[in-house]
């Protein structure tokens, strides 16, 4: 399989106890980590392991996701 770009928006907050993520154009990915160095890689990995389950069950990649 050839890699792929994808692009999509995160919507980032600093809290008291860390890092707080989540991208409005997908229901049910949010992202807590303790720093901001992990913040990026995971929601690289979440949203990776969303598109994988999406395409496998063949449901719909959300219009607001560029995939190329």
């Amino acid at each position: 399989m050839q890699p792929v770009r994808i692009r999509a928006h995160f919507r980032v907050e600093r809290r008291d106890d860390g890092f707080y993520a989540h991208c409005p154009d997908i229901k049910g990915i949010f992202i807590f980590c303790e720093t901001e160095a992990e913040i990026i890689p995971a929601m690289r990995e979440s949203l990776d392991a969303y598109l994988e389950m999406s395409v496998k069950h063949g449901d719909p990649i959300p219009p607001a996701i560029v995939v190329s």
